[in-house]
């Protein structure tokens, strides 16, 4: 997953939301929280791209 801050700097210092993307396919999220983020991004994984789940 690609995201648009460092996720110890995003906890600390971002008030906004997060973003991030599936380095596999278009998929994209929007998220308050970095737990959130990544949370979304293993669901998109491992209904989308089980193998690459499997790896992360």
């Amino acid at each position: 997953m690609h995201q648009s801050t460092d996720s110890a700097q995003a906890e600390r210092h971002t008030s906004g939301p997060l973003t991030g993307r599936c380095e596999h396919c278009d998929w994209y999220v929007i998220e308050q929280s970095y737990a959130a983020m990544v949370s979304s991004y293993h669901d998109h994984l491992r209904d989308e791209h089980p193998n690459a789940w499997v790896q992360a």
